[in-house]
């Protein structure tokens, strides 16, 4: 891995502040990273018009981190340059069911960039053990590429989450390539490419036997190919008797 450069940016001010750079070299160093993320994001959320800029030419290993946006501005933006490398699974200080998460972001978000976000994924393949709903949610420019037979690699999986539009992306997945959950409304799939994959997916919708509400889903101008289905909905069976 190369040095650690987090660069935090201003653009109404246009001043930039860059950290010491670290490296991580032992185990007991592994969360290094997400502290530095954690603390440029701190910084870069509470300024007007601030960026957290991950610069291009690096490459960063991160630890499962959550940012909190509770206290940001409004439409704080990332943008990621770099490169974003999960570690394997076998190098996880926590395991979490999120590597990055996202939460309390009433205000908005951007994440945006030329770059890439490795999950490395395929370390968990094999695995047995692989607040409020967001309104207006684009997400846009966007590709994801994982093998066709890798399992449970949903490209794009959304819940409780209206007035979306998702396009112009590309998904090559061993999964659902849009997964649209319960509590979604208004979400709208267009300039899409799906495949490999299983297609675009609603569902599936009541796995707890509960009742799920999803409506006013699209999906237009969009291409499904070397895909297991098309477009679907799919439901979990429940233990009602047909009279």
């Amino acid at each position: 891995m190369n040095h650690l450069n987090y660069t935090i940016t201003n653009t109404s001010k246009g001043f930039w502040r860059k950290s010491s750079d670290a490296q991580v070299k032992t185990p007991k160093n592994k969360s290094r990273f997400s502290c530095a993320f954690k603390t440029t994001w701190d910084i870069a959320c509470k300024t007007k018009d601030g960026v957290m800029l991950v610069p291009s030419g690096k490459t960063f290993l991160l630890q499962t981190v959550k940012f909190d946006g509770s206290n940001c501005h409004h439409n704080i933006v990332v943008q990621v340059d770099g490169i974003i490398v999960a570690p394997k699974k076998s190098e996880y200080v926590n395991v979490d069911l999120q590597w990055i998460q996202f939460e309390e972001l009433s205000k908005g978000i951007q994440i945006k960039g030329n770059g890439k976000i490795d999950g490395r994924g395929a370390s968990w393949w094999q695995s047995d053990n692989a607040s409020r709903s967001p309104h207006q949610v684009k997400i846009y420019d966007f590709t994801v590429e994982s093998p066709g037979d890798s399992p449970n690699t949903d490209g794009i999986h959304v819940s409780n989450v209206q007035h979306t539009n998702i396009y112009n992306a590309t998904l090559a997945c061993g999964d659902d390539c849009n997964s649209i959950q319960s509590g979604c409304s208004d979400v709208k799939i267009y300039d899409v490419h799906c495949g490999p994959g299983h297609g675009f997916s609603i569902g599936g919708l009541g796995p707890k036997k509960e009742e799920a509400y999803v409506s006013d889903i699209s999906v237009l101008d969009s291409t499904v190919s070397d895909a297991k289905n098309g477009v679907r909905i799919k439901t979990w069976p429940t233990n009602l008797k047909v009279l």
